[in-house]
């Protein structure tokens, strides 16, 4: 991603790291919890569960991955302060722990569903 100003830090990290990340996993769990089977008039043993899980786990882990790539560059490109009360390494790490927590329960969720 390019910029003309970079974000701070915090602002980065509220609106991507947290707030981002909290509307494509709410996002994921509605359409894996969505009965679209029903919508788009196929039989319920399908396979369509399957395609659905590999199409939100892709999205998401590409989401995930483009947060954390982003968070990471702003991290290198600013200075920290003595102040700041989010500070990089803080940062990253939250949401690199967020972003495999919700991806992996997402997926663990799925899996068990269809079962």
């Amino acid at each position: 991603m390019s910029f003309e100003q970079i974000p701070p830090l915090q602002k980065a990290f509220w609106i991507y790291g947290v707030a981002y990340l909290f509307a494509l996993y709410t996002g994921a769990f509605l359409i894996l919890l969505a009965p679209l089977e029903l919508a788009l008039g196929l039989p319920k043993g399908s396979g369509f569960d399957y395609f659905r899980l590999a199409v939100v786990a892709l999205l998401c882990g590409y989401g995930t991955l483009k947060v954390i790539r982003l968070i990471v560059a702003i991290g290198q490109y600013t200075e920290p302060r003595r102040d700041d009360k989010i500070k990089p390494e803080f940062a990253i790490g939250f949401t690199i722990f967020a972003g495999i927590t919700l991806f992996l329960s997402t997926i663990l969720w799925a899996t068990l569903k269809t079962f």
